[in-house]
């Protein structure tokens, strides 16, 4: 399994992958820094798998799963520990502590017989546009290759107090802060680490169409190479967000770890 989490746990788990040493994968980064340079502005001219494999004398890299990073402001971390990570559809139709928070507010969850998620209150249908998207266009999970991004990318930090679903619906259905106030008091923001099959995410990861394993594989390893050598010359390194499918959900001893983030002033 390939695990980007941090800089060291990065060089670990390509150590196999590239059936080499710490000594030569530092050698080889050190190596292709001349591609990073800082003249008033950055520029980086690019890794090729062929690089890679050429210095490392393999043809193929042999991995199945990578580890994704998903930060999350969780009310029930042994619900996470029971019932892992589900996607959102099936999320809001199970028992558990999110959907138990909805009904505290009135609001339930339903698929209907066209395998539709309806959101109901006062047994009427509600909803907006926004909810009709995420509710059944948009209920896969998602996270970063790298672990270090899901802590500093500010597009993501809201979601360190409250989930976007959680703010809207409070906001634009039950016109009130209330909802939100309530799970940010009782939610703990956290950082998920899980195991996934690289076969369960979606193509829209790599930015193009889909193809074939061992791509998929050379593109998770150039991220990760890059990682390093990026980290090592301060280059501003991309985040990397991962989309798995949509049906896909990560079982419990897929969960790697569950760490706290330290809340920031706000």
């Amino acid at each position: 399994m390939l695990n980007c989490f941090n800089y060291e746990q990065t060089i670990k788990s390509l150590e196999p992958i590239l059936n080499t040493n710490r000594q030569q994968i530092i050698k080889f980064v050190d190596s292709i820094r001349y591609k990073v340079k800082h003249e008033g502005y950055w520029v980086y001219s690019g890794l090729s798998v062929k690089e890679i494999k050429d210095y490392f004398k393999i043809e193929r890299f042999n991995f199945e799963s990578i580890a994704v990073h998903h930060v999350a402001a969780i009310l029930d971390e042994e619900s996470y520990r029971e019932n892992g990570i589900m996607s959102l559809g099936k999320l809001l139709i199970t028992e558990n502590s999110f959907s138990n928070f909805f009904h505290s507010f009135g609001i339930t969850f339903n698929k209907n017989p066209n395998g539709q998620v309806k959101m109901y209150k006062d047994n009427k249908v509600i909803g907006t546009d926004y909810t009709d998207h995420r509710l059944n266009k948009d209920q896969c999970i998602n996270g970063f290759l790298l672990g270090e991004t899901a802590l500093t990318d500010r597009n993501v930090e809201h979601i360190w107090y409250c989930p976007e679903l959680i703010s809207h619906i409070g906001r634009e259905i039950l016109n009130s802060d209330r909802m939100e106030f309530q799970w940010k008091e009782q939610a703990k923001p956290s950082l998920l680490s899980f195991k996934v099959e690289i076969d369960s995410i979606d193509s829209t990861s790599y930015g193009y169409g889909n193809i074939p394993i061992h791509e998929k594989q050379e593109f998770f390893v150039c991220k990760a190479i890059e990682y390093l050598l990026h980290k090592n010359t301060h280059y501003p390194y991309d985040k990397n967000m991962i989309f798995l499918k949509e049906d896909v959900s990560i079982p419990p001893e897929n969960i790697i770890a569950i760490n706290r983030i330290n809340k920031r002033d706000e």
